[in-house]
């Protein structure tokens, strides 16, 4: 295998240590980031499934409410929808992401 010239053996070791991280006590902090990281994942493949099945105004009432921390009022403004369809929307949206994660996670164990 060849590595790149500029990659002393003093920069593998640096670059190597998150790897070994569990040998010097950071098993924990290392499980949390590689669970996020997961979770990260699980969350923007369900997004990008869910959102392309749904009506792009569910969607931004998702986004806007969810994403975006706006009030219902902000985004049934700016959707010219009644508050209760906002709810509904969102409602809907965040459904679907639970159940494509839960069967993402299946998937793969």
């Amino acid at each position: 295998m060849h590595y790149p010239e500029n990659l002393t053996t003093e920069r593998s070791v640096d670059l190597a240590q998150p790897l070994f991280a569990d040998q010097h006590g950071d098993t924990l902090q290392s499980d949390l980031e590689i669970e996020l990281e997961y979770r990260r994942e699980l969350y923007l493949r369900a997004a990008f499934q869910v959102r392309v099945d749904v009506e792009p105004d569910t969607w931004r009432a998702f986004e806007l409410t969810v994403i975006d921390c706006k009030s219902m009022d902000e985004a049934a403004l700016t959707l010219n929808k009644s508050i209760g369809a906002i709810y509904v929307a969102r409602r809907r949206v965040m459904q679907r992401l639970r159940e494509k994660i839960k069967w993402l996670e299946n998937r793969e164990s």
